[in-house]
């Protein structure tokens, strides 16, 4: 849990695909995040749940957990099923403060880790399937 340390937030991402991976975890919670965890003060979490890959493309809303309230505020993201992993189109949270968590896939009991953007892979738009950009992984996500 955080406290007392001072908050990040994800107020400098820039709106692009990013799939959670190493210590970001490898998706987003489900299901509501306690305040002052993932690195900040109001933790983000998906509203809507992780689509099926027959459903591609899907917009999803993610909460910012802050004063007892589960959404306290949102904003919308899109989501894609690629098989074995989740690609999120992530924009700047409605606030600073606010970050997007990640969930650890090696435990299901919801261990909410700091999501970095320098942890996610950063992707184009078009299908599923990896490519190399400068020595760098990513994934060309294709409309």
């Amino acid at each position: 849990m955080f406290q007392g340390a001072r908050a990040k937030c994800d107020d400098p991402l820039q709106t692009k695909w990013y799939r959670f991976v190493g210590l970001a975890g490898d998706r987003m919670p489900q299901e509501c995040v306690p305040s002052y965890h993932c690195g900040t003060h109001a933790a983000g979490w998906l509203r809507g749940g992780h689509p099926s890959v027959h459903e591609g493309v899907v917009s999803r809303t993610v909460c910012y957990h802050w004063i007892n309230n589960c959404c306290w505020r949102s904003n919308n993201i899109l989501v894609r099923n690629c098989g074995g992993f989740f690609v999120y189109r992530l924009q700047k949270p409605p606030g600073c403060q606010y970050r997007y968590c990640g969930v650890g896939y090696t435990s299901m009991n919801q261990y909410y880790v700091n999501f970095r953007v320098q942890q996610a892979h950063s992707f184009i738009a078009g299908e599923c399937f990896l490519v190399i950009t400068h020595g760098v992984y990513s994934l060309d996500v294709k409309f």
